[in-house]
């Protein structure tokens, strides 16, 4: 884990703890998604927000004005948050604090992330009924999502929190080219 992903899980973890005692983790959730969806969207929002030539009250004074009004206003929690890593310098992390974030919201509601890894798209009826297997294997509700992979040649691999399940053609070659290798060196 890199020193930047444990900062961005740290900060994560602490604004999660904060938020669930005060029963607004949800809403916390999607804040950050929105913004964070905006920063990807609004890519000088960010470099406003990291420029070293603006004051911090010139940054604060732009997240309330982004952040207040519109369809979907942002709580001063989380304005606050997002004030605490620009004044740390760590605004940087957004992405990650973000991704972190959920992974301790999805957890706490016993919501398991799984990666699908396929060289072509699956049809909406392949998901439901990957989904339905994995939830019944894992015991959790599945948030699933796809990523296609062209070199994949064929099969699938799925990526969980903390495992991966190679079902890919390449992951079988090498899992029998490994068999061959042992059952030459017992001989």
């Amino acid at each position: 884990m890199t020193k930047d992903y444990k900062a961005a899980y740290r900060y994560a973890r602490a604004f999660f703890l904060m938020m669930k005692e005060k029963s607004r983790a949800a809403e916390a959730n999607e804040e950050l998604q929105g913004v964070c969806d905006f920063s990807n969207t609004h890519p000088e929002f960010a470099r406003l927000l990291l420029a070293p030539a603006l004051s911090d009250e010139e940054k604060f004074e732009l997240i309330e004005n982004l952040l207040s009004g519109g369809e979907n206003p942002v709580s001063n929690g989380t304005k606050n948050f997002i004030k605490l890593l620009v004044k740390k310098n760590r605004f940087n992390l957004f992405g990650k604090i973000v991704e972190s974030y959920r992974r301790f919201f999805n957890l706490d509601r016993g919501v398991e992330e799984v990666t699908l890894a396929v060289p072509l798209a699956v049809s909406g009826e392949q998901e439901s009924r990957l989904i339905s297997v994995l939830e019944k294997k894992l015991g959790k509700k599945i948030v699933l999502s796809t990523r296609i992979e062209p070199g994949l040649l064929g099969g699938m691999v799925l990526y969980t929190r903390n495992q991966v399940i190679d079902g890919s053609f390449q992951g079988k070659l090498k899992e029998l080219k490994q068999k061959l290798i042992s059952a030459g060196r017992d001989k």
